[in-house]
């Protein structure tokens, strides 16, 4: 998941179509990228991050290995992101 995601959580215009996706999510396994930590840990608005920091304190966590960028890459492909977050 990307922190784009997370982000629209707190997204006054969106919260309404996020919460529904977050309320959802509880029933699969959810995964975030290192990649996506280390943006939260970014985010210079020190209460939107630690509302990020809760959000995805209970996905796990996936080491960037290859398959996770094989993964990142298919995503793009599809139409998932862009290549400015590989």
């Amino acid at each position: 998941m990307e922190k784009k995601i997370i982000k629209i959580w707190y997204d006054k215009e969106r919260k309404s179509l996020t919460e529904a996706f977050f309320a959802e999510i509880g029933n699969f396994e959810t995964f975030i990228s290192e990649i996506t930590v280390a943006e939260i840990e970014r985010t210079p608005d020190m209460e939107l991050r630690s509302k990020m920091k809760d959000a995805v304190s209970r996905f796990s966590v996936l080491s960037l290995t290859d398959a996770v960028e094989w993964v990142a890459r298919e995503y793009i492909r599809h139409g998932g992101s862009s290549r400015e977050l590989l």
